[in-house]
């Protein structure tokens, strides 16, 4: 006999693939669902709990999210989305003691620690972000996103600063996906696509076209209807994430 609908861990799977078409709405439904079932599932707080904050609803992804902890205080990953959620409430004391506490639990992993510096830089506390930074170091003394920070936050040019390393912009991005259309488009009147678009000539709908750097897709649109195909590729995976969900790569 298959498993029935209402099995909590098959509809986190089906909420974990909506979100990485970029159908979040239907993700959210989804782990809802999932948590109508089984009320303390931890992959459903904590998926739900995430996906909030990307939907800008940070007030209830705290509340799901202090409750997987309670469940399971252990579990890094849970303190981690945690200190993003306050961020995201401008609760600076609370996600740094969530950011210590991921990187006190992940005794191995860099990531915990590259987000407790990256707190630190955007509060402006530069000193300890520089620890943090030299504690990454010590687990990987190889680890490029930190000898990068190290060097710009040290004002120390013995060390060098080089290109900005993929991760370090993609992490970047990442943060901004969210509010980028409106910054962009509305604060920021951008508005290069549909300046470009009459040089393009008629739109044929036959070229092949790549579209590097897409972002959440504001060039697909008006490049869309001159393309039989259109690709976008971008180094933030939520920016693609809000590309995909336009339907037009």
């Amino acid at each position: 006999m298959g498993r029935k609908r209402s099995d909590p861990k098959e509809l986190v799977d089906q909420a974990q693939q909506h979100a990485v078409r970029g159908e979040l709405a239907e993700a959210e439904a989804a782990y809802g669902q999932a948590l109508t079932a089984a009320p303390d599932h931890v992959g459903a707080l904590a998926g739900l709990g995430v996906l909030l904050v990307e939907r800008g609803k940070a007030e209830q992804a705290v509340e799901l999210l202090e409750r997987a902890r309670e469940i399971a205080p252990e579990f890094a990953p849970i303190h981690a989305a945690l200190c993003n959620a306050y961020m995201e409430t401008g609760s600076d004391e609370q996600a740094l003691a969530s950011a210590e506490m991921s990187a006190k639990l992940e005794t191995t992993s860099t990531i915990p620690l590259m987000q407790l510096a990256r707190l630190h830089i955007l509060a402006g506390r530069n000193l300890e972000a520089i620890g943090a930074v030299r504690r990454v170091l010590r687990r990987d003394p190889t680890h490029a996103e930190a000898l990068y920070l190290r060097a710009g936050l040290s004002g120390d040019g013995s060390f060098g600063v080089g290109a900005p390393p993929p991760d370090l912009i993609a992490d970047l991005f990442d943060r901004y996906a969210r509010t980028y259309d409106d910054h962009l488009v509305q604060r920021l009147k951008y508005s290069l696509p549909e300046k470009l678009a009459p040089m393009l000539g008629e739109p044929t709908g036959t070229w092949k076209i790549m579209d590097l750097g897409c972002g959440t897709g504001l060039a697909g649109v008006v490049l869309r209807p001159f393309a039989s195909e259109l690709i976008g590729g971008d180094l933030s995976f939520k920016m693609l994430i809000r590309a995909r969900a336009r339907g037009i790569y």
